[in-house]
């Protein structure tokens, strides 16, 4: 595993700390691929199966294999339908088939048989000939998606595909599992897990045994990744075992997306030579206090990143979410019960949507004003009073004010505005943040542009103070807000460009997605 890292310019140290750290032999330039590795196993969600393919991930088309017996896995191709029957589908198909387990426990089930098989497949070709050292040290992101596709039938595709798959099973292995922390009812459902597997497929039990099975759900639980779509929504739950490698951090250098049932680590910003590499385990737009809850209960560990640590940063500036009024179990209601509450509901939600256009004054103040930075810099100053009645647009207008002329400054430069206007803006409540968004896209489905406009603006605004510039999300709110303000009127038409350039600048860094990147530039011809 050692060499395969150094293939990539990476480096693993280990400590008491944190166990162990991936650190980068060279400096990385932002928007670099840091490395890129193939699934050990992949089982997608309820809401995806009939979209993607179940071996290989891709977006089907029409034309597509369903499996004749269970008619739930899908195919794009006759080969991807072999595969995933060689790769455990034809022990989990009577599962999926009958149904009679809870889908979680099923998709457990199914990642399980997967892993397995690729382990024992290493176990079984344990006394092959050893792949011959790499002589060759790779560029970071030498070895992407792309290229292994151009050289699928060449030699050294195939050397390097046998090599990752090798390195699959040696850093799944290596994962930790925390159980020392497990309680007994867990221990139970592990072992009812362990022995579905074997009704189902009894001749693993010559290649593994229930002790085994047990660590490996263990290293499920705290190691494994939901694969997302070119919209960041999930669609699988994976296991990666190369990405599980790497620490989190609430300040992350990297980020991470899927090309097929392959994960790539990108570089967010500049990464110095010895600088430990980091992506994020959890939703950083969190108060601390949540963030440390969700990461100590399914990951077991405190964290102690730079962000965490400091008492005056990001995180003074969160208020966590209220608590929420308990929502009633549908199962107990009667029918004129769900009615009434069903009422409520949308009362209040049009309670709150009429505060969001309230606050969010269209008339205040004008979107070229925010966007043309001399202008937007007197906002803060001659509108002061009219600010002071309206936070959210506040927010606005000093987010906008101070980031958007610096968004092509380097890390270094940029980093000490934005320490400098973390000090400036008041507390962003997120259960507002989480009401604008929904609002957005209510506005969106209303046809009400202008207003959904200024509700995404601010959402905007939020994800450069909090995630950064170069985050998927923000790429990603750059070219809603695009699309928002083309759809206002030919009027915006300088902003929607301006807009479209930032989400391409955005997602070229943080992802590079080439559909994504596509549809911008189709935008981009479209407007000019």
């Amino acid at each position: 595993m050692e060499e395969y890292l150094l293939d990539n310019n990476l480096s693993i140290i280990e400590s008491e700390e944190k166990y162990r750290s991936v650190i980068t032999n060279v400096k990385i330039k932002k928007g670099t691929i840091i490395i890129s590795s193939p699934a050990m196993g992949i089982v997608l969600m309820e809401s995806a199966r009939d979209s993607y393919c179940h071996n290989c991930l891709s977006l089907m088309q029409k034309n597509k294999n369903r499996c004749s017996r269970c008619k739930v896995a899908h195919y794009c191709s006759k080969e991807c339908q072999v595969n995933a029957w060689k790769n455990g589908h034809k022990y989990t198909c009577k599962l999926w088939k009958e149904k009679k387990l809870f889908d979680n426990d099923l998709m457990d089930i199914d990642l399980l048989v997967q892993v397995v098989l690729q382990i024992s497949k290493w176990n079984d070709n344990s006394g092959d000939e050893p792949n011959k050292k790499s002589s060759t040290i790779f560029e970071p992101g030498s070895m992407t998606p792309e290229k292994l596709k151009d050289i699928s039938e060449s030699d050294e595709s195939i050397n390097w595909k046998n090599k990752e798959e090798k390195i699959n099973r040696e850093a799944f292995l290596s994962l930790m599992t925390h159980q020392d922390k497990i309680e007994f009812e867990e221990w139970k459902y592990l072992r009812d897990i362990t022995k579905a597997v074997f009704l189902i497929a009894p001749d693993l039990e010559s290649k593994t045994s229930e002790s085994e099975l047990i660590q490996h759900l263990l290293r499920f639980k705290c190691n494994n990744f939901v694969c997302h779509d070119s919209q960041l929504f999930g669609i699988a739950e994976s296991a990666f075992p190369v990405g599980s490698l790497f620490n989190h951090s609430c300040s992350p250098n990297a980020t991470l997306y899927y090309h097929g049932n392959r994960q790539i680590i990108r570089a967010m910003r500049d990464i110095q030579q010895g600088e430990e590499i980091c992506i994020t385990y959890t939703d950083v737009m969190n108060s601390r206090e949540n963030r440390q809850k969700l990461l100590f209960e399914k990951y077991k560990f405190k964290c102690h990143c730079e962000r965490c640590m400091d008492e005056n940063g990001l995180d003074k500036k969160l208020i966590p979410f209220e608590e929420e009024e308990i929502i009633k179990d549908d199962s107990i209601l009667s029918k004129k019960e769900k009615e009434e509450e069903e009422r409520k509901r949308k009362k209040k939600e049009e309670e709150d949507f009429n505060k969001m256009k309230g606050q969010l004054k269209t008339d205040a103040i004008s979107i070229h004003d925010i966007l043309d930075f001399e202008k937007c810099k007197a906002l803060e100053i001659d509108k002061s009073s009219i600010l002071e009645s309206y936070p959210l647009l506040k927010f606005i207008v000093i987010v906008a004010s101070k980031l958007l002329p610096v968004l092509e400054f380097s890390d270094e430069d940029y980093s000490k505005i934005h320490y400098q206007l973390i000090e400036n803006i008041n507390p962003l409540q997120l259960n507002i943040f989480t009401l604008v968004c929904k609002y957005t896209y209510y506005c969106i489905d209303a046809n009400d542009h202008l207003h959904a406009a200024y509700a995404s603006l601010y959402v905007l605004m939020a994800y450069l103070v909090f995630l950064g510039r170069y985050h998927p999300l923000t790429g990603l709110q750059w070219l809603t807000f695009g699309k928002l303000v083309w759809n206002i009127g030919d009027d915006y038409k300088k902003e929607a460009l301006y807009s479209l350039h930032q989400a391409k600048n955005s997602i070229m860094i943080s992802e590079g997605r080439s559909d994504v990147l596509e549809e911008i530039e189709n935008l981009i011809k479209q407007f000019s």
